[in-house]
């Protein structure tokens, strides 16, 4: 009887819980003619001029490139 109240209870909580995504744009870096590049989706945007940049790396969180 105690696992079938506890089969209850587990079905009746997992019918109530609530997911979340959160859709996130891709961002992409790359090196082209020596330069930084920054892809986001369908845009493509230049980071540095007359740079002679090669090895990007993203931050542990993905906000910052070096």
């Amino acid at each position: 009887m105690p696992i079938k109240i506890l089969l209850f209870l587990m079905l009746f909580f997992f019918h109530y819980l609530t997911v979340t995504k959160a859709e996130v744009a891709l961002k992409a870096a790359f090196v082209r003619d020596h330069q930084l590049w920054i892809k986001e989706g369908n845009q493509k945007l230049q980071v540095t001029k007359d740079k002679h940049v090669y090895s990007p790396q993203w931050s542990y969180d993905g906000r910052f490139i070096a």
